[in-house]
């Protein structure tokens, strides 16, 4: 969470969260969301802008359904099987709408399923580093999300 800037000052929410969720999964990815949605107003707030709403991307319903789809779990955790072709076109489509969101001095944000996220996220660390990647439980359900655009592969 540190390395995408999520404060882990309120320990006591991230560790009621833990004891609350850790009975059910063991998965650290999964604990790491439900964290995340008990850290919702913070992160919120990081990223709200001074008309109190967040912008940023949305992936289209197509692609979205695509990746969820393409989710793998087995016993060692879940992992994103995707195409690789796919996989460069995504990549290629966010690092032209991160560009293109700074220089517009816009937060690279992107939100995306609770479901998705993680994988998201992973993917696209190492090639677009920058881009911060959100949940729809990472967001108060009372801000709202202007959309700036929506990727499409």
């Amino acid at each position: 969470m540190l390395r995408e800037q999520i404060s882990i000052r309120d320990l006591l929410s991230i560790l009621e969260t833990l004891a609350d969720y850790a009975p059910i999964t063991r998965d650290p990815v999964l604990l790491t969301e439900y964290v995340r949605q008990g850290l919702a107003r913070s992160i919120t707030k990081q990223w709200q802008t001074a008309e109190g709403d967040i912008p940023a991307l949305m992936l289209s319903y197509e692609l979205e359904d695509t990746l969820t789809k393409a989710i793998q779990h087995t016993e060692h955790g879940s992992y994103l099987a995707i195409d690789p072709k796919l996989a460069q076109r995504l990549i290629t489509e966010l690092t032209r709408a991160v560009e293109t969101m700074m220089q517009q001095q816009q937060a690279p944000l992107l939100v995306t399923s609770p479901l998705t996220r993680p994988h998201v996220k992973r993917l696209t660390e190492p090639y677009v580093p920058q881009l911060v990647v959100l949940s729809h439980n990472d967001i108060v359900a009372n801000v709202r999300i202007r959309n700036l655009g929506v990727v499409k592969v």
